[in-house]
């Protein structure tokens, strides 16, 4: 996971996204992996391939904050895309999920306003 993540900061995106394939064939449950593929897709400007991760990192938590995190970056990529309902749905569930989170709320919070 963070070779992917060192590989996407240079720029090398191909070697980011074998090296993520890589990790979530060997641990499909690792929930970090999603996110920074995610990530990866967001930096490319691939809003929906990052989507599709971001949605599997949720359909995989069990963790309300983790749940919070994938729906924080759920908005994220939404509002990219100019979808503003579609990121404050999002933002909202995020919300949710991370009360009583203190940072993460906080940033939540910022989001919505």
């Amino acid at each position: 996971n963070m070779l992917g993540v060192t590989y996407a900061n240079l720029k090398k995106y191909d070697e980011a996204e074998k090296q993520f394939i890589a990790v979530l064939k060997n641990d499909p449950e690792f929930l970090n992996a999603y996110l920074n593929f995610g990530r990866l897709y967001e930096m490319q400007g691939n809003y929906e391939k990052a989507l599709k991760q971001y949605f599997t990192m949720l359909e995989n938590s069990k963790d309300p904050q983790d749940g919070a995190i994938a729906y924080l970056r759920i908005g994220d990529a939404y509002h990219k895309m100019n979808s503003i309902d579609k990121a404050r749905a999002a933002y909202l569930k995020a919300r949710e999920l991370a009360k009583g989170s203190g940072m993460l709320e906080k940033i939540i919070d910022d989001k919505l306003k």
